[in-house]
């Protein structure tokens, strides 16, 4: 072993306040490296916490439906002075209605008819 010198000393002290120093220092920029990290995934979080909400509601919108009332009132569909019944797919007669003054043909039928 050897020992120190006055100068050695102060010099040995001054080296060891700087390892202190960098070590206090690493550990708060790790702290605050853990708190950057932790606020991306707490906004991380809340980001797919909205969608999934929004997308829930907009899917609760699609579900609702209404009931109206519609007459049919026997509305007979001509095309070039020849009467037609429209049909659907699968053959089967599909009608015209009228709902609040406004008549509603099935468009997919009267195209099929045309010639």
């Amino acid at each position: 072993m050897y020992s120190l010198c006055g100068d050695e000393k102060a010099v040995h002290a001054i080296l060891n306040n700087i390892v202190i120093k960098n070590q206090q220092e690493a550990k708060m920029k790790s702290k605050s490296g853990t708190t950057n990290e932790k606020m991306k995934g707490f906004i991380l979080g809340v980001v797919i916490m909205s969608l999934i909400f929004m997308t829930s509601i907009s899917t609760y919108a699609l579900v609702e439906s209404k009931t109206i009332m519609a007459s049919y009132n026997n509305v007979k569909i001509y095309i070039d002075q020849k009467l037609m019944t429209p049909k659907d797919v699968n053959g089967n007669v599909v009608e015209p209605f009228i709902y609040n003054g406004t008549t509603y043909i099935p468009i997919r039928a009267v195209g099929e008819i045309s010639p």
